[in-house]
């Protein structure tokens, strides 16, 4: 590591005192973020950055996020939506855009949401964004695999509105709890 000299050398190190001092304290409730700073004698800064977290709240955080961004647009694609069509046609996976495909396709990440909302809800202890993620999942799967023409498309629209506020809703309630 590259060693600073002079009046750079004693700058750095107040700095390093202050960052040591203003270190983050976690409680054992918490258990989010660990880290530290370790200034050896000869002005060296070693990281002892450790992080901790409780029980893959971060793969719950994104799995409702990325089920619910999957679900809307595997619906939208069996919808027929121009912009959505237009994009995986340019993409050259027009393929894709087949029922036998999107259907799976879209029961699978309205899965993995899901679950990402039961892991909100154990981690926040709120059932709010799990009812309307649920609800909203099956208004667009009701809509996209049972029902049909202007109806279906009021179906999907309205579970995928439903799905992004309860994602929204998750996050604001995962965040207030740090």
């Amino acid at each position: 590591m590259c060693e600073l000299q002079g009046a750079a050398a004693t700058e750095c190190r107040g700095l390093l005192r202050l960052l040591l001092l203003r270190q983050r304290r976690v409680s054992a409730n918490a258990g989010r973020w660990r880290w530290g700073f370790v200034l050896r004698a000869g002005g060296t800064l070693v990281s002892g950055a450790g992080v901790t977290t409780r029980g893959g709240d971060g793969v719950g955080a994104a799995a409702d996020g990325a089920g619910v961004i999957g679900a809307v647009l595997a619906a939208l694609c069996c919808a027929g939506t121009p912009i959505i069509v237009g994009a995986v046609t340019a993409l050259g996976l027009g393929f894709l855009r087949n029922d036998a495909v999107l259907w799976p396709v879209m029961l699978a990440c309205l899965g993995i949401a899901t679950w990402g909302f039961w892991r909100g809800r154990q981690c926040h202890g709120h059932i709010g964004p799990l009812l309307l993620g649920v609800a909203g999942g099956a208004s667009m799967a009701g809509g996209v695999i049972l029902v049909h023409g202007f109806p279906a498309m009021q179906m999907i629209y309205a579970g995928a509105a439903a799905l992004l506020i309860a994602t929204k809703w998750n996050l604001m309630l995962r965040r207030t709890r740090r």
